[in-house]
């Protein structure tokens, strides 16, 4: 028995998967989803019809009531929760072994929010500079919704990186992907509600810049850092 006794203990390997604060991350986006997808499943289909819809005028069923609000806070949160774990999923072996997974989930978190918030914030200073009151309105409706399907499509990517094994090349190209398919439907977006000729193509092109491409840079050498700190 003594020579079993003086056996090396191999130390299990640290991963994601086995983590107290990431499995409860997953499971109460899991409640918050089924929760906004029994109570506001129609709406969320009809705000995705909206989004394609591009009426100047909207319709006095569309304005935002308290449930949307409701929906659009849990569908962030989700969106900000499952974007820190996709990243967290593409750099999990970069961690080192004394850090704990919370602290590097709630700090990306924190900047993924930030990120929608500025976003959201630059939408209402632009549309105030340039637009009138109600394309505003449609404009920044029309990005929660897309930040809503993001959280949501997210949310399975997230899940299937985390507990599947998905290869790390493999989750680049998803996010990559929904990332270009986020930005052209934002760029559809903008010229189907103020591409005009008063307003010109350098103009409309230097908005797109502002708003989009130069936010996804901030935010990436953020996330950079935020790696670099915790490595």
């Amino acid at each position: 028995m003594t020579p079993l006794l003086q056996l090396a203990v191999m130390p299990l390997e640290r991963t994601m998967k086995g983590d107290t604060a990431v499995t409860f991350a997953f499971v109460a986006s899991a409640v918050l989803l089924a929760l906004v997808l029994a109570a506001g499943r129609r709406t969320m289909l009809q705000r995705g019809k909206n989004f394609f819809a591009n009426r100047r005028r909207s319709s006095l069923f569309d304005a935002p009531t308290n449930v949307d609000w409701w929906m659009d806070g849990v569908m962030l949160a989700v969106l900000c929760v499952m974007s820190s774990l996709c990243a967290m999923s593409l750099s999990d072996s970069g961690y080192a072994d004394d850090v704990p997974y919370w602290k590097v989930l709630l700090l990306m978190t924190s900047a993924f929010a930030a990120y929608v918030a500025v976003k959201f914030i630059l939408y209402r200073i632009v549309g105030w500079a340039f637009f009138d009151r109600e394309g505003t309105r449609q404009l920044t409706d029309a990005y929660m919704t897309l930040l809503a399907y993001n959280g949501l499509m997210l949310f399975f990517v997230a899940l299937v990186a985390v507990y599947f094994y998905l290869p790390s090349v493999t989750l680049q190209y998803v996010v990559l992907v929904m990332l270009i398919i986020d930005k052209l439907l934002v760029g559809y977006k903008h010229t189907a509600l103020f591409f005009k000729p008063k307003i010109g193509r350098y103009t409309f092109f230097l908005q797109l810049c502002t708003l989009e491409i130069l936010p996804c840079f901030i935010l990436y050498k953020v996330l950079l850092e935020i790696n670099i700190i915790f490595k």
